[in-house]
């Protein structure tokens, strides 16, 4: 009822009188031109009680939502608005800067403000709206008196759960001087009220010490004594202000009804994207010339609208429609009476193709078999007919410039196998000069190619003949040098690319150079010229950076200036698995001359992005700059930067170099710094102090301010001191979008399919950069991942059309267009088609997620703007690819244990807790165990899960599932058998001089790599080899295994493999480490020993070794375990791989491939819960794998 009782006064509850009255004492107006304002002032009696206590009568203001008091109001003040406070609180209603003193008693309740808090939203209390609008409209020396709840001084649950300190560091960060006290005893009781004189507002914040945010919390204690508010002496003098009025429009009821009634959503965005309707067969632009595979998914997809062949005797017409497939369970009780349904609907793309023949006979074509045969007979004459209206953009026509640039690239790098001289191969000069055309009609291009097609080489050229610079490249970590490496090589040799790897926007430690220069002028030099260069790291550890420096000095200094530089050695030491330990020397080399000095050593000062700009805006680069940079440093980083605007300091500012800001020692306050520090003489404190000669640092007063600041310099020495940059927690993708936008002319964005999340740290960097350059081209080699919503938000940044036609928050409405869905739920009814729940079904546990699979009409979206490409493509024969899947048998203990944990212990325990207690994280436990034990059996392993859920009465788990499994091996045999599987193919390898790359998934807390290095050890030495072009070998020695670990930095990685892959026989990866860019064709053999269920990461490792470059047959094998999990994994990997293989366009049937179920491990449980299997895994598999070694030539239709 009180609520009640207080909102029915608008929450209005006048300041007492005697309260009023002693506030007046504190303040004096000895001049005119001052303004009083009170934001909620009812009828205006404390404003009137103020502006009577100064002689110089100052003008006063009121706010009042109440229209009866706001009448009264009127009557005693100079200006009353009549509406709500926050009405006014936008500048052109209530100027800034334009009260002397604000007389603040807000209302006491919560707000309809909301704003997020840590990721969450929060409401927000009417006091803290009203104290932190009112400082902004405060002039420089205004004061606020504020009366509040005495939870507001730092109340927990006034104020929001981590808010505590929100109040005490608004007021004492704005205001010069803070009083609070209490109302006098039979008032302050009924509210618990106190003021807070909030004293002098600062020109800009300025943060308060903990101690005093402290004190000012603890005074939110009732239990803390806070005196009573005592009468003043006048000693606060009320500034003046400038002219100003209040601004506000009251709106007619009956008006503003009348424009509500006008308003209609069939004008809005939302509801233009709603209903829009595409015409069907709408002409439209593709890229390059389709493949059959592009004619169908545009017939299917109505894109191409009716077709007219054999002379206009028959017309072709596509169609896709959605039909949805469900599956009902009745549940049971024990009895047999019935209890639930247990209903799953999954969505699919039936397509279908209707011919209309001259003589009236109508034709359907529904199977996949029917419609390949069609397309494959009527290719050409669809083709002409569909190009005919839709001419491609790029149709392998290049202007003679063009085609004389993509001559001249990559004249640097080495000839590939059975080819006379270096250069590009025809369809990768193709491919850069339309990924230009589209570029320069699109804005965006995406290039689509299998791994190892040679994206960055195209890219290269792309950038050659759109010839804006400076250009951007943003990449995985572990790419980063190759891609400068490739840029300089395969850039025209004459006028070449110049690239620059940047590692951070600014410096996150102080630079070593600064340091060295003021040493090697102490020494009695003077740099006459400095240069950074970036070379090919020659250890692991090489940061790559190399600095030149031009030192003049007289003979009588030379020693000395080159003495400076012996403590500047660069040593590395790393392990090599044939010679043991290395270690490496690389000193500074000196080079004198009749004016002095010639010096370059190893600079370990990261390259910036100030660098950058700073180096090509001096010339050194000259105009074909690229600066590369890698997902990790575009997401996020820090640094500092210099301050001042003169000398060396402007110099620095550009390239975003610091030195620290200063060094902290214990000393006794001399009279001086006690004053400035307002602290007492001979107190021992920290003072700050120059890093560079140690002597302390004054403080400088602020010209016309209060306070002071560090001195920029020491007084000593005259060292700069420098202060943190505004930059210093931000990543380079942002840097770039506010301060730097437009600076770079074109991103190329490789493995952009790292970004196809909308709001991933790669994808906001993704966005941020595409929105500050002003062409983009996105690289990748699996652009679809086998699910519709892996396109949208990759399509959406590039492609205005879908940015027309969707939100960036319709990614469940592209699923519903192009992609599907399953839905699951449990009913009280047995299931019926169609019956809804308006029926009076009820119905609980509802679940939606996507399918893999894509409706054939997204093709519309992708041709204009992609350029998509296989191996075959490239007209260069690469080696033999072999795959074979090697399905290896358990041993009995290994069988006895996995069927005990993949189906008793599943069918007995794990499904009955679920029943139970819904608790699903079991089931997660379970087949985590049941995939990844089968190849860590050689230890014991526990089976082990705690529920979440808590009993009501306990508060302890309500269940605990945990076996023990023991260990499969023996003394007698120690080996699993697929090490010893994998054993063999390393000693087979090993005898023809082949190298094994092996991949496998547990290499985190569940490592077994050392486990199979020791495994290779003991079982490769001794093992005969009978193959036909060796009749026998004995392998006599250990192989050389070695381990890539994700310790190992990604900007090194290349590095690392350079360094230690030749010394190799074996190397044990995670395919995550690799699966994307390096290029391994050291090896020439390639072994799965787990499968991994991501498709992107299996397309790409896959292609490590099978790539240009490769000058040996390739082997992979698929090493599972019969009759496993490892087996259904597999067998899932196939399926997803025939719907990547729409979007290549290869084959005509690609669109039609049904798709049997949805994410990998999901349906390898759903089909473990009805008891399936995978069987005759070899004749299932290889059908679909061997596509990937034989795709059709290209193009299929021109």
């Amino acid at each position: 009822m009180a609520r009640l009782e207080s909102q029915s006064k608008l929450l209005y509850y006048p300041t007492p009188d005697a309260v009023v009255d002693t506030l007046t004492t504190w303040f004096s107006a000895p001049k005119a031109g001052t303004r009083l304002v009170d934001p909620c002032c009812g009828t205006g009696e404390a404003l009137v009680r103020f502006a009577a206590s100064f002689p110089t009568h100052p003008e006063t203001w009121g706010i009042e939502l109440s229209y009866a008091r706001a009448a009264q109001a009127e009557k005693a003040l100079d200006l009353v608005i009549p509406t709500s406070f926050y009405d006014m609180r936008h500048p052109g209603a209530w100027p800034m800067k334009s009260a002397s003193l604000i007389f603040d008693n807000p209302p006491y309740d919560w707000a309809d403000y909301f704003e997020m808090h840590h990721g969450d939203k929060h409401r927000m209390r009417h006091e803290v709206l009203f104290v932190e609008t009112c400082t902004t409209k405060l002039v420089v020396g205004g004061h606020q008196v504020i009366i509040v709840p005495r939870a507001f001084l730092g109340g927990e649950k006034l104020l929001g759960y981590g808010q505590s300190e929100r109040s005490a560091r608004h007021v004492l960060g704005w205001y010069t001087d803070v009083h609070v006290y209490r109302f006098p005893a039979g008032e302050y009781e009924a509210f618990k009220q106190v003021v807070i004189l909030a004293i002098g507002k600062r020109e800009k914040y300025h943060p308060p010490t903990k101690d005093a945010v402290h004190a000012f919390t603890h005074w939110a204690d009732e239990d803390t004594d806070l005196p009573v508010l005592p009468p003043g002496d006048g000693r606060y003098a009320l500034p003046p202000t400038p002219k100003a009025t209040l601004t506000y429009t009251p709106v007619d009821p009956a008006a503003q009804l009348r424009a509500v009634r006008q308003c209609t959503p069939l004008g809005s965005e939302t509801y233009r994207r709603a209903t829009y309707v595409r015409p069907l067969g709408a002409p439209f632009t593709p890229a390059l010339p389709l493949k059959v595979g592009d004619l169908t998914n545009l017939l299917l997809g109505q894109e191409a609208g009716a077709v007219v062949i054999n002379g206009g005797q028959t017309l072709v017409k596509g169609s896709s429609h959605k039909v949805i497939r469900a599956e009902a369970d009745d549940a049971t009780d024990p009895e047999g009476k019935y209890q639930s349904t247990h209903v799953t609907e999954r969505e699919a793309h039936l397509p279908m193709l209707a011919l209309a023949h001259a003589d009236g006979q109508l034709e359907k074509l529904e199977t996949p078999d029917q419609i390949t045969r069609f397309m494959a007979q009527h290719a050409e004459a669809l083709g002409a007919a569909v190009l005919g209206k839709n001419a491609p953009l790029y149709n392998f026509d290049p202007t003679p410039r063009e085609w004389e640039i993509a001559s001249r690239s990559a004249r640097g790098l080495p000839i590939l196998p059975g080819l006379d001289e270096p250069g590009l191969l025809p369809i990768q000069k193709h491919f850069g000069i339309g990924a230009v055309r589209v570029m320069k009609k699109h804005r965006q291009a995406i290039v689509e190619a299998e791994p190892g097609f040679g994206k960055t080489l195209v890219a290269t050229l792309a950038l050659e003949v759109m010839d804006k610079w400076p250009a951007l490249v943003l990449c995985p970590g572990h790419m980063v040098r190759k891609w400068k490496r490739t840029l300089e090589a395969s850039s025209d040799p004459e006028k070449p690319i110049v690239a620059r790897v940047i590692t951070r926007p600014v410096l996150k430690q102080p630079p070593t150079w600064l340091a060295l220069r003021n040493a090697i002028e102490h020494a009695g030099g003077q740099v006459l010229e400095t240069a950074r260069l970036q070379v090919e790291a020659v250890s692991p550890g090489d940061p790559c950076g190399r600095r030149q420096v031009h030192i003049a000095c007289d003979a009588v200094h030379t020693q000395a200036v080159a003495g400076v530089f012996k403590t500047l050695t660069f040593r590395d030491k790393w392990r090599d698995p044939e010679a043991g330990w290395k270690k490496m020397e690389v000193p500074p080399t000196l080079q004198f001359t009749p004016i002095g000095l010639n010096v370059e050593y190893v600079d370990r000062d990261e390259y910036t992005l100030y660098d950058f700009l700073n180096d090509y805006k001096s010339g050194r680069l000259g105009k074909k700059a690229v600066a590369v940079i890698s997902f990790e440093r575009a997401k996020y980083d820090a640094g500092l930067e210099v301050t001042g605007n003169s000398g060396e300091e402007a110099e620095l500012e550009t390239s975003g170099q610091i030195r620290p800001a200063v060094n902290w020692r214990w000393t006794r306050l001399t009279e001086t710094d006690a004053e400035d520090l307002r602290e007492i003489p001979g107190e021992l404190v920290k003072k700050p102090a120059c890093p560079h000669c140690g002597s302390f640092v004054s403080y400088v007063k602020k010209r016309g301010k209060e306070g002071s600041h560090l001195s920029r310099q020491c007084d000593a020495c005259g060292t700069k001191l420098y202060q943190m940059s505004r930059w210093r927690r931000i990543g380079l993708a942002r840097l770039l979008q506010r301060k730097f936008r437009h600076v770079f002319k074109v991103l190329a964005s490789d493995e952009v399919h790292k970004a196809k999340e909308g709001s991933t740290d790669v994808g906001v960097a993704d966005q941020r950069l595409l929105s500050a350059i002003p062409y983009g081209m996105a690289l990748t080699g699996t652009l679809f991942g086998g699910n519709a919503g892996s396109l949208f938000y990759l399509l959406y940044r590039r492609s205005a059309e879908i940015r027309r036609q969707y939100a960036f928050d319709d990614w469940t409405r592209w699923v519903d267009h192009y992609g599907r869905w399953e839905r699951e739920w449990t009913q009280d009814q047995q299931y019926v088609t169609g019956m809804g729940a308006s029926t009076g079904l009820k119905r609980w546990g509802y679940r939606q997620k996507e399918l893999p699979g894509v409706a054939p009409g997204v093709i519309r979206y992708l041709l204009p703007m992609t350029l998509m490409a296989g191996l075959s493509d490239l007209g260069y024969q690469l080696p033999p690819l072999h795959e074979t899947i090697q399905e290896v048998p358990m041993n009995a203990d290994q069988r006895e244990q996995y069927d005990l944990l993949a189906d008793i212990w599943l069918h007995d325990e794990v499904l009955p807790l679920i029943d139970e207690y819904s608790d699903m994280g079991v089931l997660s436990a379970w087949f985590t165990t049941l995939r990844f034990w089968l190849n860590a059996g050689f230890r014991p392993e526990e089976a082990h899960y705690v529920s979440k859920k808590l009993d009501v009465f306990t508060g302890e788990p309500k269940f605990l599932w945990h076996h023990d499994l023991s260990p499969v091996t023996t003394r007698s045999q120690p080996w699993l058998p697929k090490e010893i599987a994998l054993a063999d193919v390393v000693r087979q390898n090993m005898a023809r001089g082949r190298k094994t790359l092996v991949y496998l998934e547990q290499t985190g807390t569940r490592d077994i790599r050392t486990r199979l290095q020791q495994a290779l050890e003991s079982l490769v030495p001794g093992g005969d080899v009978t193959l036909v072009e060796v009749p026998r070998f004995v392998i006599h020695h250990q192989p050389r295994v070695g381990i890539l670990d994700a310790s190992v930095n990604p900007e090194r990685r290349e590095a690392w493999v350079a360094t230690h892959v030749p010394a190799l026989d074996t190397l044990l990866v995670n395919p995550r480490l690799v699966e994307t860019g390096l290029d391994l064709v050291a090896f020439s053999s390639l072994v799965f020993f787990e499968v991994t269920p991501s498709l992107y990461l299996f397309l790409q490792a896959m292609r490590r070794v099978w790539r240009l470059g490769q000058d040996k047959d390739v082997e992979i094998t698929y090493l599972v375990y019969r009759n496993s999990i490892e087996a259904d994994m597999l067998q899932r990997i196939g399926q997803k791989l025939k719907a990547a293989l729409l979007l290549h366009g290869e084959h005509a049937v690609g669109a039609l491939i049904e798709q049997d179920d949805d994410d990998l491990l999901r349906e390898i449980i759903r089909e473990r819960m009805r008891g399936h299997a995978a069987e005759n895994l070899g004749q299932a598999l290889e059908s679909v794998l061997g596509t990937l070694a034989t795709p059709p030539t290209r193009p299929a239709v021109s």
